[in-house]
């Protein structure tokens, strides 16, 4: 069986030594070696909607909890009028607090090495760098 000139088999990508970059071509026509997609996984929709419930909390208590914890810091206050500040704010949902919430790549939901400057993970911060994506960023081996 003859083959065209531009195609190469999976044995040839390999010897490229690519074989993890390149995908394996199966169409005859394309004569250009096509680097496979990333899979990016999303989070599960329960965890988003949990951080979205945190959220909508922090915003709706922020102000009360500020003002009370304004009152229970301040010395100049009887203490019991502290205590009761403070069984007042230990009485606020759990979730309006603001250390509860946890930073979510805005693409996929991930929580995990999310990069604050970007509002992504570092995965999708990969992906879009190289497809140039994100202005002034560029690989630091080349």
């Amino acid at each position: 069986m003859k083959r065209d000139a531009g195609c190469l088999t999976y044995s040839e990508c390999r010897s490229l030594g690519n074989a993890r970059t390149l995908t394996h071509i199966t169409n005859r026509h394309n004569s250009e070696l096509t680097p496979r997609q990333p899979k990016t996984t999303m989070a599960r929709k329960g965890l988003i909607e949990r951080e979205k419930k945190r959220q909508q909390l922090f915003e709706k208590y922020s102000g009360r909890r500020a003002e009370l914890k304004r009152v229970a810091n301040d010395q100049s206050r009887s203490y019991d009028e502290r205590m009761r500040a403070r069984r007042q704010l230990h009485l606020l949902p759990r979730n309006s607090s603001p250390v509860r919430r946890h930073n979510r790549c805005f693409v996929t939901g991930r929580p995990k090495a999310y990069m604050r400057y970007f509002g992504v993970c570092r995965i999708v911060f990969r992906e879009q760098a190289l497809l140039g994506n994100l202005p002034g960023i560029r690989k630091g081996s080349l």
